[in-house]
């Protein structure tokens, strides 16, 4: 019973637990089922660049747990149970959640830097030119943790390093992973609504995340600490000083001041 007890994915449990609470929360405050207003997501934490990047740092992880409708919610959490407890067997709890939560903040990172400073180019139309301009997007989901989860074990078969004893990698093939994080970025190019600049950059994340614990674990036990002790350290330091500062901005500012005053108008207004 003990063992049965230790070999529980704990980590994968809470994770898809909050997301399904806070689902239910959205659901039970009058959110939308399957087609929630960009307003409510916003107002629950979604990741939108003029707010993120103005100061609200918070929606970098608050946005890793929101979804947009419950078919957004279903499939990423079937994606998480499906790779979740055998990541974690291989991994070790503690180096689970630094890929989880590392690759879902640097996917929030990438869009909310992405969609911030980056615009959309000018183009002539019926009524004349259209200058160029800032996209906005709102951003929410698991999709970014789980592409660095995805490239994290893609990295640890690449490297040899996976162990027989975990008998939930037996099911888990490099080809399928690669597939389903290829066919992620061909939707994000060819469907509008798909965030990509949150999916390349969770992927990245956790395709050079799982490459060093990957091979940290190949290596002897003594060595293996120094590693593992390290990344979480080095992580820590190169987000300290590559931390983007508060954006000044007048055209994402002037977003942010159109965004909270609809949020003020919304709730206002007659329920």
């Amino acid at each position: 019973m003990r063992a049965l007890l230790d070999d529980l994915p704990y980590c994968t449990l809470v994770i898809l637990l909050i997301n399904l609470g806070l689902f239910g929360a959205q659901i039970a405050s009058g959110v939308s089922l399957t087609e929630p207003l960009n307003i409510d997501i916003i107002r629950w934490g979604g990741n939108v660049a003029p707010l993120t990047l103005s100061g609200e740092w918070w929606r970098l992880l608050s946005s890793m747990f929101l979804h947009i409708g419950v078919l957004h919610l279903l499939f990423n959490m079937f994606m998480l149970w499906s790779w979740g407890p055998a990541i974690e067997r291989y991994f070790g709890r503690a180096n689970f959640l630094l890929i989880y939560l590392g690759s879902g903040l640097a996917a929030s990172l990438s869009s909310a830097l992405w969609h911030g400073l980056h615009r959309v180019p000018g183009k002539q139309g019926l009524f004349g030119y259209t200058p160029a301009h800032l996209d906005l997007v709102i951003s929410a989901g698991a999709s970014g943790a789980l592409m660095g989860m995805a490239a994290a074990l893609m990295a640890a078969h690449w490297l040899s390093a996976l162990e027989q004893n975990v008998p939930e990698m037996e099911d888990i093939h490099t080809g399928s992973l690669v597939g389903m994080v290829a066919l992620n970025l061909v939707f994000g190019f060819v469907m509008p609504g798909i965030d990509n600049a949150c999916h390349l950059g969770g992927a990245a994340f956790g395709l050079l995340l799982g490459s060093a614990l990957a091979f940290s674990l190949l290596q002897p036990p003594e060595r293996r600490w120094a590693i593992q002790l390290g990344l979480p350290l080095g992580l820590a330091v190169l987000a300290w000083l590559s931390w983007p500062a508060k954006s000044q901005d007048p055209e994402l500012l002037d977003l942010r001041a159109q965004i909270i005053e609809l949020m003020r108008e919304t709730d206002a207004a007659p329920k």
